[in-house]
């Protein structure tokens, strides 16, 4: 019987699991339709190593201390020199 629950419970694990990187695959932002096909797809094909394999690619950019949003204003540097960022090897 304990088995039985083990096995249950690692599979909602697993399909919980699934299902958030199935979420992060269709919400990000860096992927064309056909890419979030395929990392779909894989999710689904190879579970675990499928889920890992897209959460792991799909980090957000904005974790980096240097990245600015591709939507910066017109004329604004997208990488400010005071961040360290391209514009202060450029200034240097």
């Amino acid at each position: 019987m304990n088995q039985e629950y083990f096995l249950i419970i690692s599979l909602v694990l697993l399909a919980a699991f699934n299902l958030y990187a199935t979420y992060r695959c269709i919400r990000s932002d860096y992927s064309h339709r056909v890419q979030k096909a395929i990392q779909c797809s894989l999710v689904w094909l190879f579970p675990l190593l499928g889920g890992l394999m897209v959460i792991h690619f799909a980090a957000p950019m904005d974790t980096s201390p240097n990245y600015k949003s591709p939507n910066v204003a017109p004329g604004q540097d997208a990488y400010p020199a005071s961040n360290g960022g391209i514009g202060s090897y450029i200034n240097t």
